[in-house]
């Protein structure tokens, strides 16, 4: 048994139903005659360790683990590389030339079906022409080349699986000759070819080394690429009872998590409404490849519900996080059978680990009818993997009833920004608007609003990869701001409340301070569903030709220049304030001489003198006084930045400012 065991789980809470499903046919792997075994447990490091325990350890080393990653129970090959023991295979060797019988086993999942030479999956061998045995790849063909006194030297003819075994899913490949000649090839516990071969393995090398992924000698590279998730040799070959046994190993204990949704009510022209989560516990690694749910309330395909999505989050430890369309990663639009208010995916490749979230979601029609219900349930057997079998053992169905209605506290007009391109270090960057109604006949007070940021590919991002600071304002007022340590969900609580009276409208702007180091260059911001006002208590509906999520076209930063950034604030300079801001950017290292003169010339204040650092938005303040520290009276003021750059070159630039007494 691999080293993973789950208990099963009972009913938790009045929302959250666990079902467990155990196979009955799960079996320790045969251990007799074993001589090597790698189970990629590490998940780490560039030591792949044998774990058989027979006799002194033959552990392997990833040449280029630049070319590899590890993934949950196993290894990528993902370019050139090989994976070698560095001393020969003596334990391998010497055991299967006393017993002339061997069988090698290994859980792979090739990366395509085009690589071929053929491509090494394992080998013990010199080169390509010199090899004790090697287990391989031909485009959808394995081949096994086996050396014995009737083979060439690199073992020729090889044993040939028929065309389409090998494919890019998860596949057990196993081997085994014994010491009659019978040799067959088994795929996923099946036997697919088989022939008698003889001769001995008196022959054989002594000197080989064993190695995954290619040639020991790449005279010719004979990568294998994909990943790798248990290698195992034998000195006998195993029985067709035994190597089922061992595929049956491999297969996970798996659990399935019915999470209930937590919205009770569905507003007609809503999207991504989620009706269902799924969260997978299991002792290993799996593929989901099919998924059917149905609707036990009144609300129909088409008429009421315009489509399912099913969404996929790692979430690893934190299961309990709940549905985030801009965290999540779509997997596809489900096939709806209108007359059994059914719907159903098919055909998924989808790799998933413990705590995985599975995520269903409804965009409900703008012409929904109101009352009509959902109450979503997957049928015992729907939710079919790779490994292991179907789940759940019985129907799961939430303890949610989930109404349509026509309840919208607001609704949003999302205004684009007047501008795409932002500089580095910018200040009051102004990241476009939300035009607020409340929509209903009461009295309304916003407390909270949720922004997502994303990047060009629509990947969530944390705020500190693009800003220092990030504000909502509302005629000029700061409402709330954001900013490092920057929190996990970028949720903005209000200093206080925003009331809104019945069909008032107010407008909230979005500002932010850009940094001077973005992690990246091209992000959107803006609201992610209808229930990020107030923590969901709110209901958010956008405008007619808008929809969720509301996000800002991809807006660019870049390097700044002196003439866009070299400005004042507050101008005019008004008595009641008591400085003014003054920006400037350097493109190089330079000395800057920034001053204060009159209109014909005269010098009013110089405001620094210093030598400044390049690609940084640097800020002056002025009080309004001027060299002999008297506050100076309204008029018009000249400030004149000049910079002598360290490259030789010179720029001086002169902007009006106004003073008010």
């Amino acid at each position: 048994m691999r080293k993973w065991q789950i208990p099963i789980l009972v009913l938790i809470s009045s929302i959250c139903f666990l079902l467990a499903w155990v196979n009955p046919l799960k079996a320790e792997r045969v251990t007799n005659g074993l001589l090597v075994l790698y189970t990629f447990d590490e998940g780490f490091g560039t030591i792949i360790t044998d774990i058989s325990g027979v006799g002194v350890p033959l552990n392997l080393t990833i040449a280029d683990p630049e070319n590899t990653t590890w993934v949950t129970g196993g290894l990528s090959i993902n370019s050139s590389t090989i994976i070698p023991s560095g001393v020969a295979a003596t334990k391998i060797i010497d055991a299967c030339m006393a017993s002339n019988a061997i069988t090698v086993e290994a859980w792979i999942k090739p990366a395509n079906s085009t690589q071929g030479g053929p491509a090494r999956i394992v080998t013990l061998s010199l080169d390509s022409s010199n090899g004790n045995f090697t287990l391989g790849q031909q485009q959808t063909q394995y081949h096994m080349r086996l050396r014995t006194e009737a083979t060439t030297p690199v073992g020729i003819p090889s044993l040939v699986t028929p065309i389409g075994q090998a494919t890019t899913d998860l596949t057990h490949v196993a081997f085994t000759r014994d010491a009659a000649g019978n040799r067959k090839i088994y795929i996923n516990k099946t036997e697919v070819i088989g022939n008698i071969w003889g001769g001995d393995f008196s022959n054989w090398d002594t000197n080989y080394e064993f190695a995954l992924a290619n040639e020991l000698a790449i005279e010719i590279d004979r990568t294998w690429l994909g990943e790798i998730y248990l290698v195992a040799v034998y000195e006998r070959a195993l029985s067709p009872t035994e190597i089922e046994q061992n595929y049956t190993d491999f297969q996970p204990t798996a659990e399935l998590r019915w999470v209930a949704a937590p919205a009770a009510f569905f507003n007609r022209g809503t999207q991504n409404n989620l009706v269902a989560q799924l969260n997978y516990f299991s002792s290993s690694f799996n593929f989901l490849r099919n998924l059917s749910v149905e609707n036990d309330g009144s609300a129909v395909a088409a008429t009421d519900i315009s489509h399912l999505t099913l969404w996929h989050r790692s979430l690893g430890s934190t299961p309990g996080i709940t549905f985030d369309p801009l965290q999540s990663t779509p997997l596809g639009t489900l096939s709806a059978v209108p007359e059994a208010k059914k719907w159903y995916i098919v055909n998924l490749n989808q790799k998933i680990n413990y705590g995985d979230a599975f995520y269903i979601s409804a965009d409900i029609n703008y012409n929904a009818q109101e009352g009509r219900t959902c109450k979503f349930a997957v049928p015992a057997n729907d939710v079919g993997f790779l490994l292991g079998s179907s789940l759940p053992p019985d129907r799961l169905v939430s303890s949610t009833l989930q109404t349509i209605i026509q309840v919208v506290h607001f609704s949003v007009n999302y205004l684009a920004p007047t501008t795409i391109h932002f500089i580095r270090g910018e200040t009051k960057a102004g990241l476009g608007a939300m035009v607020f109604t409340n929509v209903s006949e009461d009295i309304l007070a916003l407390n909270s609003i949720l922004l997502n940021l994303v990047d060009e590919n629509n990947k969530a991002q944390t705020l500190d990869t693009v800003f220092d600071e990030l504000r909502l304002e509302q005629a000029g007022v700061v409402l709330a701001s954001l900013s490092p340590p920057f929190p996990s969900e970028s949720i903005f609580q209000l200093s206080s409340p925003l009331i809104f009276s019945a069909n008032e409208q107010k407008t909230v702007e979005i500002k932010a301070s850009i940094k001077n180091n973005p992690q990246i260059s091209r992000f959107r911001i803006g609201l992610p569903h209808s229930l990020c006002m107030n923590s969901g208590k709110l209901v958010l509906a956008p405008i007619q030709g808008q929809s969720f999520p509301l996000l800002t076209n991809p807006l660019q930063i870049r390097e700044a220049e002196l003439a866009a950034v070299f400005t004042s604030y507050p101008n005019p300079f008004p008595a009641s304030q008591t400085q003014l801001k003054i920006n400037y950017y350097l493109k190089q290292p330079g000395k800057v001489r920034l001053e204060v003169i009159s209109q014909v010339g005269k010098l009013v204040k110089v405001l620094t003198v210093s030598e400044k650092a390049a690609e940084l938005i640097h800020q002056v303040v002025w009080d309004g006084r001027n060299d002999r520290g008297y506050k100076v009276k309204s008029n018009v003021y000249l400030l004149r930045i000049k910079i002598n750059y360290a490259d030789g070159t010179k720029e001086q630039i002169i902007r009006k400012i106004v003073v008010v007494r």
